[in-house]
Protein backbone atom coordinates (compact mmCIF):
# COMPACT_ATOMS: atom_id res chain seq x y z
CA UNK A 1 0.00 0.00 0.00
CA UNK A 2 1.46 3.26 -1.36
CA UNK A 3 2.12 6.94 1.10
CA UNK A 4 -0.51 8.02 -0.96
CA UNK A 5 -3.36 5.41 -0.05
CA UNK A 6 -1.96 5.36 3.88
CA UNK A 7 -2.72 9.00 4.01
CA UNK A 8 -6.17 9.03 2.45
CA UNK A 9 -6.97 6.01 5.39
CA UNK A 10 -5.55 7.93 8.27
CA UNK A 11 -7.36 11.46 6.80
CA UNK A 12 -10.50 9.23 8.34
CA UNK A 13 -9.60 9.29 11.28
CA UNK A 14 -8.59 13.37 11.37
CA UNK A 15 -12.01 13.62 9.45
CA UNK A 16 -13.93 12.06 11.96
CA UNK A 17 -12.33 14.05 14.96
CA UNK A 18 -12.86 17.15 13.03
CA UNK A 19 -16.51 16.71 12.55
CA UNK A 20 -17.34 15.18 15.90
CA UNK A 21 -15.43 18.40 17.55
CA UNK A 22 -17.39 20.62 15.16
CA UNK A 23 -20.52 19.97 14.21
CA UNK A 24 -23.36 17.40 16.47
CA UNK A 25 -22.71 14.45 14.54
CA UNK A 26 -25.64 11.78 14.76
CA UNK A 27 -25.40 8.27 15.62
CA UNK A 28 -27.38 7.99 12.36
CA UNK A 29 -24.66 9.18 10.14
CA UNK A 30 -22.12 6.21 12.19
CA UNK A 31 -24.35 3.72 10.52
CA UNK A 32 -24.25 5.21 7.01
CA UNK A 33 -20.66 5.18 7.14
CA UNK A 34 -20.54 1.69 8.31
CA UNK A 35 -22.94 0.23 5.93
CA UNK A 36 -20.47 2.46 3.45
CA UNK A 37 -17.65 0.64 4.33
CA UNK A 38 -19.28 -2.78 4.20
CA UNK A 39 -20.30 -1.89 0.43
CA UNK A 40 -16.62 -0.76 -0.25
CA UNK A 41 -15.03 -3.71 1.46
CA UNK A 42 -17.03 -6.39 -0.59
CA UNK A 43 -16.64 -3.95 -3.73
CA UNK A 44 -12.95 -5.07 -3.03
CA UNK A 45 -13.48 -8.55 -2.36
CA UNK A 46 -15.09 -9.10 -5.80
CA UNK A 47 -12.94 -6.78 -7.69
CA UNK A 48 -9.63 -6.86 -5.89
CA UNK A 49 -9.61 -2.84 -6.76
CA UNK A 50 -6.86 -1.82 -3.51
CA UNK A 51 -9.11 1.68 -3.76
CA UNK A 52 -12.23 -0.13 -2.26
CA UNK A 53 -10.54 -1.20 0.44
CA UNK A 54 -8.66 1.71 0.95
CA UNK A 55 -12.64 3.84 1.13
CA UNK A 56 -13.45 0.95 3.51
CA UNK A 57 -10.74 1.65 6.33
CA UNK A 58 -10.86 5.47 5.85
CA UNK A 59 -14.77 5.32 6.57
CA UNK A 60 -14.10 2.97 9.24
CA UNK A 61 -11.73 5.49 10.85
CA UNK A 62 -13.80 8.38 10.51
CA UNK A 63 -16.41 6.12 12.79
CA UNK A 64 -13.27 5.58 15.16
CA UNK A 65 -12.61 9.23 15.01
CA UNK A 66 -16.13 10.33 16.33
CA UNK A 67 -16.81 8.06 18.47
CA UNK A 68 -13.30 8.44 20.67
CA UNK A 69 -14.15 11.99 20.25
CA UNK A 70 -17.16 11.27 22.15
CA UNK A 71 -15.32 9.33 24.61
CA UNK A 72 -12.99 11.77 25.21
CA UNK A 73 -15.86 14.60 25.95
CA UNK A 74 -17.17 12.92 28.45
CA UNK A 75 -14.37 13.53 30.85
CA UNK A 76 -16.07 17.30 31.04
CA UNK A 77 -19.91 16.43 31.52
CA UNK A 78 -21.41 15.91 35.15
CA UNK A 79 -18.36 17.21 37.45
CA UNK A 80 -19.12 16.80 40.71
CA UNK A 81 -17.58 20.80 40.78
CA UNK A 82 -19.82 21.70 37.91
CA UNK A 83 -22.63 23.20 40.53
CA UNK A 84 -19.89 25.05 42.40
CA UNK A 85 -18.63 27.30 40.10
CA UNK A 86 -18.51 31.24 41.43
CA UNK A 87 -18.74 29.77 44.92
CA UNK A 88 -15.35 29.70 46.93
CA UNK A 89 -14.32 25.98 47.12
CA UNK A 90 -11.87 23.78 49.01
CA UNK A 91 -10.65 20.68 47.35
CA UNK A 92 -7.89 18.37 47.95
CA UNK A 93 -5.59 16.65 45.08
CA UNK A 94 -2.13 16.45 43.68
CA UNK A 95 -0.13 18.26 42.01
CA UNK A 96 -0.13 16.26 38.85
CA UNK A 97 2.00 18.45 36.28
CA UNK A 98 5.57 20.09 37.04
CA UNK A 99 4.73 23.40 38.55
CA UNK A 100 5.10 25.97 36.02
CA UNK A 101 7.02 29.42 37.73
CA UNK A 102 5.76 32.60 36.36
CA UNK A 103 7.34 36.43 37.60
CA UNK A 104 4.70 37.01 40.19
CA UNK A 105 2.44 33.72 40.75
CA UNK A 106 2.79 29.95 39.93
CA UNK A 107 0.76 27.76 38.42
CA UNK A 108 0.05 24.58 39.21
CA UNK A 109 -2.15 21.42 37.50
CA UNK A 110 -3.95 19.55 40.73
CA UNK A 111 -5.99 16.63 40.06
CA UNK A 112 -8.64 15.01 41.87
CA UNK A 113 -10.59 11.83 42.13
CA UNK A 114 -12.85 13.53 39.58
CA UNK A 115 -11.39 16.74 37.86
CA UNK A 116 -8.25 18.71 36.83
CA UNK A 117 -7.76 22.13 37.72
CA UNK A 118 -5.39 24.77 36.96
CA UNK A 119 -4.59 26.91 40.03
CA UNK A 120 -2.91 30.22 40.36
CA UNK A 121 -0.83 30.77 43.55
CA UNK A 122 1.73 32.73 45.28
CA UNK A 123 5.50 32.33 43.74
CA UNK A 124 6.93 31.09 46.45
CA UNK A 125 4.24 28.37 47.41
CA UNK A 126 6.93 26.23 47.60
CA UNK A 127 5.24 23.27 46.26
CA UNK A 128 6.61 20.41 44.29
CA UNK A 129 5.49 17.88 41.20
CA UNK A 130 3.88 14.38 43.62
CA UNK A 131 2.68 16.92 46.65
CA UNK A 132 -0.77 16.08 47.84
CA UNK A 133 -2.50 19.43 48.79
CA UNK A 134 -5.78 21.44 49.98
CA UNK A 135 -6.45 24.35 47.83
CA UNK A 136 -8.89 26.86 48.73
CA UNK A 137 -10.34 29.50 46.30
CA UNK A 138 -13.24 30.56 44.18
CA UNK A 139 -13.98 27.88 41.60
CA UNK A 140 -14.47 29.52 38.36
CA UNK A 141 -14.75 28.32 34.02
CA UNK A 142 -12.07 29.94 32.06
CA UNK A 143 -13.18 32.78 29.68
CA UNK A 144 -11.39 33.53 26.68
CA UNK A 145 -9.79 36.81 26.27
CA UNK A 146 -8.50 39.20 23.59
CA UNK A 147 -4.27 38.85 23.09
CA UNK A 148 -2.67 42.34 22.25
CA UNK A 149 -2.73 41.67 17.97
CA UNK A 150 -6.51 41.97 18.75
CA UNK A 151 -7.73 38.37 18.03
CA UNK A 152 -10.01 36.29 20.79
CA UNK A 153 -8.07 33.42 22.53
CA UNK A 154 -10.20 30.27 23.00
CA UNK A 155 -8.54 30.10 26.50
CA UNK A 156 -11.31 27.72 27.60
CA UNK A 157 -10.31 24.84 24.88
CA UNK A 158 -6.73 25.72 25.14
CA UNK A 159 -7.25 24.04 28.44
CA UNK A 160 -9.60 21.22 28.06
CA UNK A 161 -6.74 19.74 25.33
CA UNK A 162 -4.83 19.33 28.69
CA UNK A 163 -7.86 17.90 30.65
CA UNK A 164 -8.82 21.11 32.60
CA UNK A 165 -11.93 22.47 33.11
CA UNK A 166 -12.09 24.51 35.86
CA UNK A 167 -9.79 27.09 37.07
CA UNK A 168 -9.18 29.12 40.97
CA UNK A 169 -7.12 32.04 40.87
CA UNK A 170 -5.34 33.62 44.28
CA UNK A 171 -5.69 30.67 45.82
CA UNK A 172 -4.48 29.50 49.16
CA UNK A 173 -2.66 26.11 49.37
CA UNK A 174 -2.29 23.76 52.25
CA UNK A 175 0.79 21.09 52.10
CA UNK A 176 -0.63 17.88 53.15
CA UNK A 177 2.38 15.19 51.99
CA UNK A 178 5.24 15.33 49.79
CA UNK A 179 5.93 12.84 47.16
CA UNK A 180 2.84 11.41 46.53
CA UNK A 181 3.55 11.16 42.57
CA UNK A 182 4.79 9.14 40.43
CA UNK A 183 8.69 8.39 41.43
CA UNK A 184 10.52 7.88 37.85
CA UNK A 185 8.77 11.79 36.94
CA UNK A 186 10.04 12.79 40.89
CA UNK A 187 13.37 11.47 39.99
CA UNK A 188 13.96 12.98 36.59
CA UNK A 189 12.40 17.00 37.79
CA UNK A 190 15.12 16.63 40.69
CA UNK A 191 18.20 15.99 38.53
CA UNK A 192 15.99 18.76 36.14
CA UNK A 193 16.55 21.15 38.92
CA UNK A 194 19.87 20.25 40.04
CA UNK A 195 21.17 20.97 36.63
CA UNK A 196 19.55 24.24 36.31
CA UNK A 197 20.60 25.43 40.06
CA UNK A 198 24.24 24.46 38.47
CA UNK A 199 24.38 26.39 35.49
CA UNK A 200 22.69 28.87 37.55
CA UNK A 201 25.95 28.89 39.84
CA UNK A 202 28.25 29.49 36.65
CA UNK A 203 26.63 31.88 34.52
CA UNK A 204 24.60 34.58 34.67
CA UNK A 205 21.02 36.07 33.69
CA UNK A 206 20.34 36.75 31.17
CA UNK A 207 22.49 33.73 29.45
CA UNK A 208 21.81 31.33 32.06
CA UNK A 209 18.21 31.40 31.19
CA UNK A 210 18.71 31.22 27.21
CA UNK A 211 20.57 28.02 28.05
CA UNK A 212 18.02 26.69 29.69
CA UNK A 213 15.49 27.46 27.24
CA UNK A 214 17.93 26.13 24.34
CA UNK A 215 18.59 22.73 26.35
CA UNK A 216 15.21 22.32 28.07
CA UNK A 217 12.70 24.29 26.56
CA UNK A 218 12.30 26.53 29.82
CA UNK A 219 10.42 29.48 28.11
CA UNK A 220 9.64 30.57 31.74
CA UNK A 221 12.97 31.12 32.61
CA UNK A 222 13.38 34.01 29.80
CA UNK A 223 11.06 36.37 32.34
CA UNK A 224 7.98 38.30 30.51
CA UNK A 225 10.27 40.75 29.21
CA UNK A 226 12.50 38.67 27.45
CA UNK A 227 10.09 35.99 25.98
CA UNK A 228 7.86 39.01 24.68
CA UNK A 229 11.21 40.20 23.03
CA UNK A 230 11.75 37.00 21.48
CA UNK A 231 8.10 36.70 20.47
CA UNK A 232 7.79 39.87 19.04
CA UNK A 233 10.97 39.42 16.74
CA UNK A 234 10.03 36.07 15.82
CA UNK A 235 12.38 33.32 17.36
CA UNK A 236 10.90 32.25 19.82
CA UNK A 237 10.99 28.49 18.39
CA UNK A 238 14.86 29.15 19.14
CA UNK A 239 13.89 28.64 22.48
CA UNK A 240 11.11 25.87 21.78
CA UNK A 241 11.78 21.92 21.92
CA UNK A 242 11.80 20.65 18.51
CA UNK A 243 12.81 17.55 16.81
CA UNK A 244 16.47 18.41 16.82
CA UNK A 245 17.06 18.50 20.54
CA UNK A 246 15.54 14.51 20.17
CA UNK A 247 17.96 13.52 17.56
CA UNK A 248 20.51 15.14 19.40
CA UNK A 249 19.36 12.98 22.13
CA UNK A 250 19.59 9.88 20.18
CA UNK A 251 23.20 11.24 18.13
CA UNK A 252 24.98 11.47 21.41
CA UNK A 253 24.14 8.42 23.25
CA UNK A 254 24.87 6.45 20.53
CA UNK A 255 28.27 8.02 20.44
CA UNK A 256 28.73 7.48 23.51
CA UNK A 257 28.22 4.09 23.47
CA UNK A 258 29.67 2.77 20.35
CA UNK A 259 32.35 2.90 22.54
CA UNK A 260 31.04 -0.22 24.85
CA UNK A 261 28.30 -1.75 23.07
CA UNK A 262 27.04 -3.15 20.35
CA UNK A 263 24.76 -1.69 17.87
CA UNK A 264 21.13 -3.35 19.15
CA UNK A 265 22.39 -2.26 22.62
CA UNK A 266 23.11 1.06 21.70
CA UNK A 267 19.64 1.10 20.27
CA UNK A 268 17.67 -0.16 23.02
CA UNK A 269 19.78 2.24 25.30
CA UNK A 270 18.92 5.16 23.05
CA UNK A 271 15.21 4.31 23.03
CA UNK A 272 15.17 4.66 26.85
CA UNK A 273 16.88 7.79 27.01
CA UNK A 274 14.21 9.27 24.43
CA UNK A 275 11.46 8.21 26.75
CA UNK A 276 13.72 9.79 29.62
CA UNK A 277 14.25 12.93 28.11
CA UNK A 278 10.39 13.02 26.63
CA UNK A 279 9.69 12.66 30.62
CA UNK A 280 11.85 15.17 31.67
CA UNK A 281 11.24 17.85 29.96
CA UNK A 282 7.41 17.71 29.27
CA UNK A 283 5.34 15.90 26.79
CA UNK A 284 4.15 18.55 24.80
CA UNK A 285 2.79 17.72 21.01
CA UNK A 286 6.51 18.31 19.56
CA UNK A 287 8.33 16.15 21.67
CA UNK A 288 6.33 13.64 21.45
CA UNK A 289 5.79 13.56 18.00
CA UNK A 290 9.75 13.75 17.64
CA UNK A 291 10.25 10.90 19.85
CA UNK A 292 7.92 8.41 18.56
CA UNK A 293 9.30 8.98 14.90
CA UNK A 294 12.70 8.40 16.41
CA UNK A 295 11.68 5.54 18.26
CA UNK A 296 10.12 4.02 15.03
CA UNK A 297 13.47 4.63 13.48
CA UNK A 298 14.82 3.30 15.83
CA UNK A 299 12.70 0.02 16.22
CA UNK A 300 13.12 -0.51 12.34
CA UNK A 301 16.59 -0.58 12.46
CA UNK A 302 17.10 -3.06 15.52
CA UNK A 303 14.63 -5.36 12.99
CA UNK A 304 16.71 -4.15 10.11
CA UNK A 305 13.53 -2.98 8.57
CA UNK A 306 13.34 0.12 6.03
CA UNK A 307 12.40 4.04 7.36
CA UNK A 308 9.57 5.25 5.52
CA UNK A 309 8.98 9.53 6.75
CA UNK A 310 5.61 9.57 5.68
CA UNK A 311 4.06 6.28 6.93
CA UNK A 312 5.87 6.97 10.94
CA UNK A 313 4.37 10.64 10.35
CA UNK A 314 1.27 9.62 9.57
CA UNK A 315 1.27 6.76 12.39
CA UNK A 316 2.83 9.36 14.89
CA UNK A 317 -0.31 11.59 14.15
CA UNK A 318 -3.06 8.60 14.40
CA UNK A 319 -2.08 7.44 17.67
CA UNK A 320 -1.51 10.85 19.36
CA UNK A 321 -5.42 11.96 18.12
CA UNK A 322 -6.43 8.80 19.08
CA UNK A 323 -5.17 9.31 22.84
CA UNK A 324 -6.20 13.14 22.49
CA UNK A 325 -8.70 13.98 20.03
CA UNK A 326 -8.76 17.99 20.68
CA UNK A 327 -4.99 17.90 19.46
CA UNK A 328 -6.07 17.74 16.13
CA UNK A 329 -7.80 21.27 16.00
CA UNK A 330 -6.71 23.35 19.63
CA UNK A 331 -3.93 22.49 20.00
CA UNK A 332 -1.07 24.94 17.86
CA UNK A 333 2.07 23.08 18.77
CA UNK A 334 0.90 19.73 17.27
CA UNK A 335 -0.77 21.49 14.37
CA UNK A 336 2.41 23.64 13.11
CA UNK A 337 4.78 20.62 14.61
CA UNK A 338 3.27 18.03 11.62
CA UNK A 339 2.98 20.76 8.75
CA UNK A 340 6.29 21.52 9.05
CA UNK A 341 7.32 17.89 9.02
CA UNK A 342 4.94 16.88 6.04
CA UNK A 343 6.09 19.89 4.06
CA UNK A 344 10.05 18.74 4.75
CA UNK A 345 8.64 14.83 3.53
CA UNK A 346 6.32 15.78 0.63
CA UNK A 347 8.22 19.36 -0.85
CA UNK A 348 11.59 19.28 0.18
CA UNK A 349 12.95 16.71 -2.56
CA UNK A 350 11.05 18.51 -4.87
CA UNK A 351 12.25 21.89 -4.07
CA UNK A 352 15.71 20.51 -4.17
CA UNK A 353 15.69 18.91 -7.34
CA UNK A 354 13.99 22.13 -9.06
CA UNK A 355 15.68 25.07 -7.61
CA UNK A 356 18.52 24.35 -6.99
CA UNK A 357 21.48 22.29 -8.79
CA UNK A 358 24.71 22.83 -6.90
CA UNK A 359 25.99 21.90 -3.39
CA UNK A 360 28.45 23.47 -1.16
CA UNK A 361 30.81 21.48 1.53
CA UNK A 362 28.52 23.70 4.34
CA UNK A 363 25.42 22.02 3.37
CA UNK A 364 24.08 25.52 3.42
CA UNK A 365 21.79 24.79 0.49
CA UNK A 366 20.21 22.43 2.71
CA UNK A 367 19.55 24.33 5.56
CA UNK A 368 18.23 27.46 3.46
CA UNK A 369 15.95 24.98 1.64
CA UNK A 370 14.45 23.56 4.31
CA UNK A 371 13.74 26.70 6.37
CA UNK A 372 11.91 27.99 3.35
CA UNK A 373 9.66 24.76 2.71
CA UNK A 374 8.65 24.80 6.56
CA UNK A 375 7.86 28.40 6.31
CA UNK A 376 5.93 28.34 3.06
CA UNK A 377 3.93 25.27 4.65
CA UNK A 378 3.05 26.51 7.84
CA UNK A 379 2.20 30.15 6.42
CA UNK A 380 -1.44 29.97 6.01
CA UNK A 381 -1.92 28.25 9.94
CA UNK A 382 0.17 31.12 11.14
CA UNK A 383 -1.56 33.87 9.22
Amino acid sequence: MSGQQLLVIWSGLFAGVALACLLSVSPRFLLVCVGASFLFALWWRRTSDLSGLVASLCLVLVCAGVVRTWWFETQFTDTQLAQQVGERVTVQGLVSAEPDERASYTQLEITTDTDKLLVRADRFVGVHYGDLVTVSGKLQLPESFETDTGRVFDYPTYLEVRGVQYVIGFASLEILERERGNSLLSFLYNIKHQFITSLEAVMSSPEVDRGVGLLLGVKQALGDELETAFRQTGIIHIVVLSGYNVMLVVGFITWVLSWFLPIRGRIVCSLVGIALFALLVGLSATVVRASVMAAIFLVGMYMGRLYDVLRALLFTAGVMVLINPYILLYDIGFQLSFMATLGLVLFLPQFESTLVTNSTALKLRDLFMATLVTRIFVLPRLM
